[in-house]
């Protein structure tokens, strides 16, 4: 999804805070624990392609609970970490808090 030349295309694109609703203008100065979830719809019957993906990032020092926001019934599986690795593969299927480890990020995929 992401390696593309013009990659924005077509995309759905939302940004979410640490309590798991949407990015408000005045939190993006604060330089805030975030989400962003990235769709491609036109990608929802390909094999092999992550057609949703939801980023999160923690620039702090310490560790942050960061509220999962779920988007249709299937959930989101932990695809990449640069914390917690043993968690990889880790399935999220209801809103819930997960926390997030100091100056981290994750990638998951969601389920169909």
């Amino acid at each position: 999804m992401l390696r593309r030349e013009n990659w924005r295309d077509g995309m759905d694109i939302k940004w979410f805070n640490a309590g798991g609703g949407f990015q408000q203008e005045d939190q993006w100065d604060e330089g805030s624990t975030l989400g962003v979830y990235i769709g491609r719809p036109d990608l929802q019957t390909e094999e092999g392609i992550w057609h949703d993906v939801l980023m999160l990032f923690n620039p702090f020092e310490g560790n942050v609970p960061f509220r999962i926001p779920q988007f249709g019934e299937g959930g989101w599986v932990l695809e990449l970490t640069t914390s917690d690795t043993a968690k990889k593969g880790l399935v999220i299927t209801k809103e819930k808090d997960l926390n997030w480890k100091a100056a981290a990020w994750r990638c998951l995929d969601i389920i169909l």
